[in-house]
């Protein structure tokens, strides 16, 4: 499965989203908690601003129930923007 956020109201030039640090959440019924996260890292020279309006994830979930996902982003100034959360149902279609 694909996870998908997109940003949107921020402008290109707004240097504290340039290259932000991405965290997905997800949490089960049962309260196990999964999390990965990306630091990026900026590599183009100080004076671009790159600001990315789309963060994809791919998961692989091999036990039914449902699944609450959220992306957290981690800014260059210090400070985060979350996600509202979304569930996801994986069900066995073999049965």
């Amino acid at each position: 499965m694909t996870l998908y956020a997109r940003l949107v109201g921020i402008p290109n030039g707004d240097k504290s989203y340039c290259h932000a640090g991405v965290e997905w959440t997800g949490e089960t019924g049962a309260g196990i908690v999964m999390r990965s996260t990306e630091d990026a890292t900026c590599l183009h020279p100080e004076n671009e601003t790159r600001v990315e309006h789309s963060y994809t994830k791919f998961i692989y979930l091999d036990e039914e129930g449902v699944y609450r996902y959220k992306v957290t982003l981690h800014l260059n100034n210090g400070k985060t923007i979350q996600s509202n959360t979304a569930d996801v149902r994986a069900i066995n279609p073999t049965q």
